[in-house]
């Protein structure tokens, strides 16, 4: 301004030009970096969006897989029962050969049901580690064993190099099977023939620490961009395949093997180079400083550290109880049975897999279910939890509530494996909880057992001299029914003509009900039962050797002396006289 005022008219009039000039494409410049300011903003708050919807997206298609896998348990117990059946059965070596690929997949399509619901676990925070002390060496043999028949079929040289004979560390065997099963399917699915797959183990030791070990799953398959490796772990990424042209995912499996890998406080990497294959390396403390004390589920090592899931759960049990057992259990007929399903192919099907021990009921729904349950009070119910109308909970819970059928033990049966699922269904009173799919020698051996502790019971109230209830029950309501029951015949003892009618009246319960009810508590009918009380309380006045033989068998309701002395001798396998003597 000073030179346009003091100088020359032209120099004044350039002076002034190269001022516009200056203030215009100063202002065109801030315009720009204002509009640029402002356009990273709205896509940083685009991007912002675009990941909330696709977290959203992530969530949904989470929680639909979840939705679906219940469903597919169900099914999933047919295919793997018949089939575990089948392959027990001796079958030729071209159907051995067939029915070995339908297991194997079906096995398959059961870990990604698994590996669903194990995620849901993970993002509701309900999967706690149980971490023991086991030889890894031993744990890795065992898996890779799982795939010696897969790497011979693909022509795949499959290399186990563990820098040690034996290695404990503290992890949690299932949880681990996991991740390294998923690491080694992942490594077979993309290894071409003649290739190689190696899993080495290495320990390192750091000063004043216990250091790391690390497990190492190498291929020389076809590999990765590296523009993928920062992704390789998200659920659902999508990676095209330049060879083939084809779009493969990672789906969920190495999303919840890094989940898994932190639970243990580990971290896993990846290095991968296109064309020459991918090295997966987990990364775990040696030692246990770094658990915490409810995540040590074992402070001792176990010979058994690999929940294999071709040993299935039943292995681990006891032997069933032999034929002979189950005659002397019963003293009519067989045990009976009611099975409660919606699905027909599982109802019949349980049904072929119990007929042979047990005599079967069927229901197909939760209210036709408790029809039958009240009117033909069975020796157990086995119920599926999600039906229409009544579902297995509400059903076990009337069961449970009822006094007509309150003795009755109740299995169920359900796809859900959430762990408040199964606390919900235990605190309705259910006797046992089975997830599906399951394998029917497992639940032949849960209801042999309770069947079996049933009578054991039973057995329990002709041995025992007590009149105290609580020795012989197993719930509180069969607890007070049967102390009701017993101090009901004590107070009625010298009543000659006390009879089923007058005990089903004073118990509030019908003649038949109280028959059933009775039997199943302590194997014995009313007159049974009544007779059996008379019988206890003369043995204890005999005991005390205050009164003869005749004045005890009148206290205790019985008119004739020798039909007394009959009954005593053939309960308690001596004479009255004999029991005073020895008392």
């Amino acid at each position: 301004l000073c030179i346009i005022v003091k100088s020359p008219f032209w120099l004044s009039w350039w002076a002034l030009l190269t001022y516009i000039t200056i203030i215009l494409i100063s202002t065109f410049y801030i315009r720009r970096i204002a509009l640029f300011r402002i356009s990273m903003k709205n896509q940083l708050h685009l991007e912002h969006i675009e990941r909330e919807k696709l977290e959203e997206i992530n969530q949904t298609k989470m929680q639909f897989f979840a939705n679906v896998s219940h469903e597919i348990r169900t099914p999933l117990t047919m295919l793997l029962a018949p089939l575990e059946k089948l392959m027990g059965s001796d079958p030729n070596d071209f159907q051995k050969k067939n029915i070995n690929y339908i297991y194997r997949n079906t096995k398959r399509l059961e870990r990604i049901v698994n590996q669903l619901l194990e995620l849901q676990k993970i993002e509701n925070t309900q999967l706690k580690l149980k971490a023991s002390e086991i030889d890894l060496v031993k744990f890795l043999k065992e898996i890779i064993s799982l795939f010696e028949e897969t790497a011979l079929d693909k022509k795949i040289h499959l290399s186990f190099e563990p820098s040690c004979d034996e290695l404990m560390v503290w992890i949690d065997p299932e949880k681990m099977d996991k991740v390294i099963f998923n690491l080694l399917s992942n490594a077979f699915k993309f290894s071409l023939p003649e290739g190689l797959i190696t899993i080495s183990i290495n320990k390192n030791r750091i000063e004043g620490n216990d250091g790391f070990f690390t497990i190492a799953v190498s291929d020389t398959g076809n590999g990765m961009n590296q523009v993928h490796l920062g992704r390789i772990f998200d659920r659902f990424y999508q990676i095209e395949n330049k060879v083939t042209g084809k779009t493969t995912g990672t789906g969920i499996g190495l999303h919840l093997s890094k989940e898994l890998v932190e639970k243990h406080h580990g971290t896993i990497t990846v290095a991968s180079r296109e064309g020459f294959g991918s090295t997966f390396a987990i990364t775990i403390p040696l030692g246990k400083k770094h658990l915490a004390t409810d995540e040590i589920f074992q402070t001792q090592s176990t010979q058994s550290i690999y929940p294999h899931e071709i040993k299935s759960e039943f292995e681990k049990m006891q032997s069933p109880i032999t034929e002979q057992e189950v005659e002397e259990q019963t003293d009519s007929g067989k045990t009976l049975i009611l099975l409660v399903e919606d699905d027909i192919d599982i109802l019949n099907y349980l049904d072929d897999e119990l007929s042979v021990d047990y005599h079967i009921i069927k229901a197909n729904n939760g209210t036709d279910g408790w029809n039958l349950a009240f009117e033909q009070v069975p020796d157990l119910i086995v119920s599926d939890i999600m039906m229409p109308g009544i579902d297995g909970l509400q059903l076990c819970k009337k069961v449970k509530s009822t006094i007509e059928t309150s003795h009755i033990p109740v299995i169920l049966l359900t796809a859900k494996t959430l762990v408040e699922n199964e606390i919900e269904g235990l605190e309705t009173g259910a006797d046992e909880y089975i997830h599906k799919p399951f394998h029917p020698r497992l639940l032949k051996l849960k209801v042999d057992k309770i069947i079996e502790a049933r009578e054991v019971l039973k057995q329990q109230f002709a041995k025992d001299t007590s009149f105290i209830a609580k020795e012989m029950t197993v719930t509180s309501a069969d607890e007070k029914f049967l102390q009701k029951a017993i101090d009901f015949v004590k107070e009625n003892l010298s009543d000659a003509d006390l009879n089923i009618e007058k005990m089903s009246s004073v118990l509030s319960i019908s003649r038949v009900h109280l028959y059933r009810k009775l039997k199943a508590i302590t194997n014995q009918n009313p007159t049974e039962f009544i007779r059996t009380i008379r019988l206890k309380q003369a043995a204890y006045l005999l005991s005390q050797g205050k009164l003869n033989v005749s004045e005890i068998a009148y206290m205790v309701g019985f008119n004739s002396h020798q039909y007394f002395t009959n009954s005593f001798q053939k309960y308690f396998n001596m004479s009255p006289t004999e029991y005073s003597r020895k008392s």
